[in-house]
């Protein structure tokens, strides 16, 4: 059995959570709602709000109108986001992104590192920690208390460990663990997922999302994953790997995958399958194989160029037939999950409404008639920043359901 005096402390932090997340969902609150609403006593909740004022949780925003009875206007108080500070992280294949945030994910300060192809995992960890210590050091700066960190990276993470169990697209993480390192330097808490996971709950919280039950968070770049929300549930599996959908067999004939297996989704339709083809075909395009003479090798800003010239061979791979072999695994998905939305994420939204429009009627064509009715397909309107405000989001999540880490002693990290 705990001891009582533990147990009251529980209690008294789960209740200033709630009077939190009260306030963080009406935006605008009375000390007399807040009784009325969640059944606590004036002098708790009395208590409670001058701690989140104190603490800088929330603030006082003035006195509101009074009663019908008459008497003294009650004070307002709202939620105050930028009060307490968050780092989010993100591990790319070519690039790491960190930012100093608030807690509605909002970027106070931004910070980017290149990776090369064959860095090593002391190269990526050594970064990291300059990162880190460029948000830390702009909190300092700002006074601002830190909370914790969120971290997304490709592969299959294990939530619970911090661990990167497998990570096809980039090998070097594989069996490290984030987390205990930081929390001894800066002491602040750590939380890594997916990259796509950490998608899904940004655009639930913070994106075009936030209204949908089930959703399919597709992320195209070097590989194909998801981020699967389901009835509001973020779902990842029972070993963590649920959402890999890039390696959904398409062609038992096609080309070899990193993952050892012939065929995937993603060596025909990620965005390094659409470069590899487009590097192939170049010769019959007088414009590509200037670029790649000039550059020796295609990027995405070079693919939007073409385009963007009228360059038909490019038009043609780029649109059409990218569109076709994209549209066999949505519909595999639409038809499977029945979701409200597919949005979709990274390079491939570069392409724009040309692709789009392309995969939104091959799916109402080729997927089953009630799915296919019901979902709808988007580009997501994060943009640059959806990475970390994913990571952010996770960090964000984590806080507001663990009332120790969120109410931590206020001490400058």
């Amino acid at each position: 059995m705990l001891p009582q005096t533990l147990r009251t402390t529980d209690i008294r932090l789960n209740n200033k959570l709630t009077v939190l997340q009260f306030v963080r969902q009406r935006g605008e609150v009375t000390k007399p709602e807040i009784e009325k609403q969640l059944g606590f006593s004036a002098p708790t909740v009395s208590t409670l709000i001058d701690e989140l004022v104190r603490e800088g949780f929330i603030r006082n925003k003035g006195v509101g109108s009074s009663t019908e009875q008459g008497g003294k206007r009650p004070q307002i108080f709202a939620y105050y986001p930028e009060g307490r500070g968050i780092i989010g992280l993100h591990i790319g294949v070519r690039s790491l992104q960190a930012a100093l945030m608030d807690l509605e994910a909002n970027i106070i300060h931004r910070v980017d590192a290149q990776l090369k192809p064959h860095d090593q995992i002391d190269t990526i960890m050594s970064l990291l920690d300059r990162l880190i210590r460029e948000c830390v050091l702009q909190a300092r700066q700002r006074q601002i208390f830190l909370l914790g960190i969120g971290l997304g990276c490709p592969g299959v993470v294990d939530f619970k460990t911090g661990r990167v169990l497998r990570s096809i697209n980039l090998p070097a993480l594989e069996q490290q663990a984030f987390g205990d390192e930081w929390l001894q330097k800066y002491d602040i808490r750590v939380w890594i997922d997916n990259e796509c996971n950490n998608l899904a709950l940004a655009e639930k919280w913070f994106g075009m999302a936030e209204t949908y039950g089930t959703t399919l968070n597709l992320l195209t770049e070097a590989g194909i994953g998801a981020g699967i929300i389901i009835d509001g549930q973020l779902i990842r599996g029972s070993d963590n790997s649920f959402g890999e959908v890039g390696h959904m067999v398409v062609d038992h004939e096609g080309e070899f995958c990193h993952c050892g297996r012939r065929g995937c989704w993603e060596m025909q339709s990620s965005t390094s399958a659409l470069l590899a083809l487009l590097e192939k075909h170049a010769e019959a395009s007088p414009y590509m194989a200037g670029v790649l003479e000039k550059n020796g090798e295609l990027s995405m800003q070079d693919v939007t160029a073409a385009l963007h010239a009228g360059d038909g061979i490019t038009t043609r791979i780029a649109v059409s037939e990218l569109s076709a072999s994209l549209a066999i695994g949505l519909t595999n998905l639409v038809n499977i999950f029945n979701p409200d939305a597919v949005i979709l994420h990274g390079e491939m939204t570069m392409l724009g409404k040309p692709l789009l429009e392309q995969l939104r009627r091959m799916v109402k064509e080729q997927a089953l008639p009630i799915p296919a009715e019901q979902v709808h397909i988007a580009f997501s309107e994060l943009g640059d920043n959806a990475h970390l405000i994913g990571a952010g989001a996770l960090c964000i999540k984590e806080l507001f359901e663990l009332p120790e880490a969120l109410f931590r002693n206020d001490k400058m990290n």
